[in-house]
């Protein structure tokens, strides 16, 4: 707490020159003491460190505006597919292809569903497509 005021013999320097007498400066010289010394034995609070729920990202995602995608894709207005059994995968696999290791993802993805899954490769690559990466010409 004393830092720079502790010289190397272990003595603690406090100076005070606010006052033109010295019987004032002795006075304030005490009180920065004083407060030295209960700032260094006030006790910080533990932070517990926790995790935020799903239901609280959720909540955060819900209501910040959505911005998938960039204004220069060029297309006019959102693909809307409220209505299908696959808008969970749809979401996710947007989100993915918004990433920067999108490419990776899609190797990823076909090769998992090439090998388990049943579902044509279309429904999970066309999202991908339509993310508009940054770099469209590795998916062409």
């Amino acid at each position: 707490m004393a830092g720079r005021l502790l010289t190397q013999d272990g003595l603690l320097i406090i100076t005070a020159q606010e006052f033109r007498s010295q019987e004032r400066n002795r006075e304030a010289a005490l009180q920065k003491l004083i407060e030295m010394l209960r700032k260094a034995a006030h006790r910080p609070k533990r932070r517990i460190a926790t995790r935020p729920t799903r239901a609280s990202k959720t909540r955060r995602l819900d209501t910040k505006p959505n911005t998938r995608r960039p204004r220069s894709c060029g297309h006019r207005g959102l693909i809307t597919i409220d209505g299908l059994m696959l808008k969970k995968l749809y979401d996710w696999t947007l989100s993915l292809a918004a990433r920067k290791t999108a490419e990776l993802w899609l190797a990823v993805i076909a090769f998992i569903e090439s090998s388990v899954f049943l579902v044509p490769a279309d429904v999970l690559f066309l999202p991908m497509a339509l993310g508009c990466l940054p770099r469209p010409t590795a998916l062409r």
